[in-house]
């Protein structure tokens, strides 16, 4: 681990002259309590590093910027084991705004929520529909991110508009492909006028050796207007079985260091059976003692989440490989969190 961090800091240290933007170094911690009050939910009353992170970027030349992004132990989940592991490795070129060719490891883009990075969530969890879809495609999961090459592009003037495309592996993190296919995402947004983004997307795919397809369409509606910012998604699916879920947040700035947050959540994760589909409500409040850009930077925040009537048994998911709503509950849970950002 020391070795991975002194070159990182080699890499960021560096000169950079006649770079138009020289290496940046980066990185936040995120400290967590979970207290989970449903009988059948584990980890009660639990501390826990949800993530650690340590990063570079900066140009390589003047149409092509580089960035890293490692994760220095911390986990999803208390469940999983801490590791360090490279998360972000990649290089862009671009030729023109609208088009950006990314090539190595990163993010990939079919919803609005998987490229949210994780320091600027307004909750401590991103809705738990986008991580059963695609937070773990792949064999092992992939916290969103994956190896292979995308073009992007995005039109600032007139009626504004953004596209992604990429094609990847499918087999999350540092993995080389398991099959003789690979798997693809799209997404398009548009912003009619100002404060309104609206966006769709699509990931198409095959999971191991036995290539069983999986599959994820999702739209989703993003509103800003003066202190209130709310946001909408849904997706459909199938990966072992077909499932649906639909989240909905709102952020009040009462002030400009203090947000309130609410938010609505569901996830049905089998269609095909009765009386499983998972509800919550969500209520907080985010005190930030830094603030960058809408919901990141150093701050404090608390939440409390509430399991509704006639929500399904289980407030987690699991399948052969652990639980694949993974640090999510959809059940009586108070949770806090300490971020830094530097």
């Amino acid at each position: 681990m020391s070795r991975v961090i002194g070159a990182v800091l080699a890499i960021a240290l560096a000169p950079g002259a006649g770079w138009a933007d020289g290496p940046k170094l980066w990185g936040f911690a995120q400290a967590d309590y979970y207290g989970r009050v449903a009988p059948d939910e584990p980890y009660d009353d639990t501390f826990f590093i949800r993530r650690a992170r340590l990063g570079v970027r900066g140009d390589a030349a003047p149409t092509v910027t580089y960035k890293f992004l490692m994760g220095l132990g911390g986990a999803n989940s208390p469940d999983a084991a801490a590791s360090v592991r490279a998360l972000d490795a990649n290089a862009t070129l671009t030729l023109h705004p609208l088009l950006r060719l990314r090539v190595g490891q990163g993010k990939f883009s079919p919803s609005r929520d998987s490229l949210l990075s994780a320091w600027r969530l307004p909750f401590l969890t991103l809705p738990v529909h986008s991580n059963w879809f695609f937070g773990k495609i792949g064999r092992t999961g992939t916290a969103f991110r994956d190896l292979g090459a995308q073009l992007s592009g995005k039109a600032k003037e007139g009626l504004g508009w953004s596209y992604a495309l990429g094609v990847f592996n499918g087999n999350g993190i540092g993995l080389h492909d398991e099959n003789q296919a690979k798997d693809f995402s799209a997404r398009a947004t548009v912003t009619p006028v100002g404060g309104l983004t609206l966006g769709a997307g699509a990931y198409l795919g095959f999971d191991g050796a036995d290539e069983a397809r999986e599959t994820a369409y999702t739209a989703d509606v993003a509103v800003h207007a003066g202190p209130l910012r709310a946001d909408a998604s849904a997706t459909v699916g199938e990966y072992e079985e077909e499932a649906f879920g639909f989240g909905a947040t709102a952020v009040w700035a009462i002030h400009r260091d203090l947000d309130l947050l609410a938010r609505y959540q569901q996830l049905d994760p089998n269609l095909a059976e009765d009386d499983d589909t998972l509800r919550a409500a969500e209520i907080g409040v985010a005190w930030y003692l830094r603030r960058e850009l809408d919901f990141g930077g150093t701050k404090v925040v608390v939440t409390g989440s509430k399991r509704l009537p006639q929500s399904g048994a289980s407030g987690r998911v699991w399948d052969e490989r652990g639980p694949k709503v993974t640090g999510d509950a959809l059940g009586d849970v108070l949770s806090a969190r300490m971020q830094a950002k530097f």
